[in-house]
């Protein structure tokens, strides 16, 4: 409640109204008479407070909102002084006094009125998300049927049939090059239950955008809805969707746990109801390591301290070769048939049973930008991370320690180091130059050459993308861009 002096005639109160059905009409007074049906001397009141209020709803989240949508929620409680007003009847419900005959007009000033606005503004925020998540309901919609057109979408057989759509397994893959080898893997499985979509690198962190109209229009989270099956603002049935079950298939590495992450929070913040499925969010493993012996022997391993664990024991004592694997693009055809004709052990259903309170807590803190999450975040990077021998089974281990295990591979990125003030990707890139023997200053390269040449000979594991950015900004020299040119 907002109390605002508007003249020395007119004062107002602005006030959010509860959200139930019933509620009294709010009144207005005019000479100390209460009118219910209030008149042209509120809608003079009202008019400024109203256009500021839809001008920022309109900028914070790009919905224009009419003034009975905000008139609902909201109610506006006006005082004034008039000379002779008028009245529609004998009870005096109604003031028809005309605006050129009030006498005076209230004025609001501009701290005022800002004052007023920011106090409703948290409900009718509310009110324009609930407008884009019902325009978003109607835009997306369940799809039904097995046909679905969407780009790089390759669809079960049976996806969205009636009878059989819980059967169906939904594979999202890291990029192409995974979902190239989930194809392969479905020539074991076959088509009838398998579709898969590849996400475009990093889904969008849902929980950082404020505006879920951006959220909405992101066409991976669009394409992603309607494949699945679900609608924004709609509870998910599960005998209802188009898939009955999602597979993350992404690389082993910590980029890979941080699309993992990202999936979750999607699902988490949008339908929570989801992770309390038995084996409907599952993560398709691959082994990063495997060792060969003997004729034909070999073993798997999904972690680095796994592998490390058996070659201190078992392995001390057999003659073998150990092959590390990057990413999925690693794998070879035969290798995926292998992955997909047993299931059972690469599929790591996440359990279902973990507290709610739990989950939810963990995925904030993993995402949220919220303070009080951002602070224990903060806490637990500090913390030392655990060393992963076993594949995590629950979402708040998962957080703890897949999470946590890109949170400090990130820093390591991204702060230089203390003795030559350079990134690892710096120092990677002028150690290939120098291997190369580019230290004249008629030594040209492109950027792309150079980019593949590190990758190549530096064992960087982030993709070229990344040494693109790194080489472009190193020599930029422009004013602005905060940097000491290294290449030029």
């Amino acid at each position: 409640v907002t109390h605002t002096v508007l003249g020395e005639r007119w004062e107002c109160v602005v006030l959010t109204k509860p959200d139930v059905e019933e509620w009294p009409p709010i009144p207005s007074f005019v000479n100390g008479v209460r009118c219910d049906e209030k008149g042209p001397f509120c809608e003079v009141a009202e008019e400024k407070f109203i256009a500021a209020l839809r001008e920022k709803v309109k900028k914070q989240t790009k919905v224009e909102l009419k003034k009975s949508e905000i008139m609902k929620h909201v109610g506006v409680v006006v005082n004034a002084l008039i000379k002779n007003p008028r009245f529609s009847s004998q009870t005096k419900d109604k003031c028809t006094t005309k605006r050129s005959d009030l006498g005076s007009s209230p004025v609001w000033k501009p701290k005022d009125l800002k004052k007023a606005v920011n106090a409703v503004y948290p409900v009718i925020e509310e009110v324009a998300y609930a407008k884009i998540n019902k325009k978003a309901r109607r835009m997306v919609g369940a799809v039904k049927g097995s046909r679905l057109v969407i780009p790089k979408y390759e669809g079960a057989k049976k996806a969205g049939t009636k009878h059989e759509s819980i059967k169906c397994s939904l594979v999202l893959t890291e990029g192409d090059s995974a979902k190239a080898l989930a194809t392969q893997g479905f020539s074991v499985t076959g088509r009838k239950y398998f579709g898969v979509f590849p996400l475009k690198g990093k889904l969008l962190n849902t929980r950082k955008e404020k505006n879920p109209n951006k959220i909405i229009k992101n066409a991976e989270i669009q394409n992603l809805m309607q494949i699945v099956g679900l609608q924004p603002g709609v509870k998910a049935d599960r005998n209802k969707l188009r898939y009955g079950r999602i597979i993350i298939f992404t690389d082993q590495d910590v980029d890979g746990s941080h699309i993992k992450g990202l999936v979750l929070s999607f699902l988490h913040l949008q339908w929570p109801e989801t992770l309390t499925w038995k084996d409907f969010v599952t993560v398709f493993h691959t082994p990063i390591i495997v060792a060969k012996w003997g004729r034909g022997q070999k073993k798997m391993f999904f972690t680095k301290p796994e592998f490390d664990q058996w070659k201190e024991n078992e392995g001390r004592t057999l003659r073998f070769t150990s092959k590390y694997y990057k990413g999925l693009a690693t794998s070879n055809k035969t290798e995926a048939k292998e992955y997909f004709s047993n299931l059972e052990r690469h599929l790591i259903a996440f359990n279902h049973e973990t507290n709610p309170e739990e989950v939810s807590s963990a995925i904030n803190i993993a995402f949220s930008d919220d303070n009080q999450y951002k602070t224990q975040r903060k806490e637990l990077v500090r913390q030392k991370s655990e060393m992963l021998v076993d594949r995590v089974t629950t979402i708040p281990d998962f957080v703890s320690i897949d999470s946590k295990l890109f949170w400090d591979d990130a820093g390591q990125r991204s702060f230089p180091h203390a003795i030559d003030g350079l990134k690892e990707s710096q120092r990677k890139v002028l150690f290939s130059l120098r291997k190369k023997n580019c230290r004249s200053e008629n030594a040209e390269l492109r950027v792309a050459q150079l980019a593949a040449y590190t990758s190549e000979h530096t064992s960087y594991e982030h993709g070229e993308a990344s040494l693109n950015d790194a080489i472009t900004k190193m020599g930029q020299t422009y004013m602005g861009s905060n940097n000491v040119n290294l290449l030029y």
